[in-house]
């Protein structure tokens, strides 16, 4: 079996994705755009030796670009260009480190949680369709 590079490593697992979600794949002309920048790291650079996590975090996140791109386009947006640097990433699991709900970098009490808007995930538009918020 050949030796796949990052690149190919990085669009196998995204075209995955995004068939288990019925994402069409993007062509010359249609859909957006995908450049990949940098390589995945060696596992010698990364804290881990048994898991390399260089893409736990960016090919799910490029994944949900397109589909906002898709999204985007359908609705009369002009074709985006996604741009994913494989260099950067998480390359280790820090228990530590959570999610604290904050809007425009102010944490958000619990208190404050009841009838916050984010709580509910999928919203009715203008036109009748819907739309689901995203941290990309």
């Amino acid at each position: 079996m050949d030796r796949l590079s990052s690149r190919e490593i990085v669009h196998r697992t995204l075209e995955d994705i995004l068939a288990d979600f019925a994402v069409p794949s993007s062509t010359s002309t249609k859909g957006p755009e995908v450049v990949y920048k940098g390589v995945i790291p060696h596992a010698s650079q990364t804290h881990s030796e048994k898991i390399n996590l260089s893409l736990i975090g960016t090919i799910p996140s490029l994944a949900n670009a397109i589909a906002a791109a898709h999204i985007f386009e359908a609705r009369g947006g002009l074709r985006q260009c996604i741009e994913v640097d494989l260099r950067r990433r998480h390359n280790y699991i820090d228990r530590d480190i959570g999610m604290t709900p904050a809007l425009n970098g102010q944490e958000i009490t619990l208190n404050v949680l009841v009838g916050n808007p984010f709580l509910k995930n999928i919203f009715e538009t203008k036109d009748g369709r819907y739309a689901v918020l995203s941290a990309v």
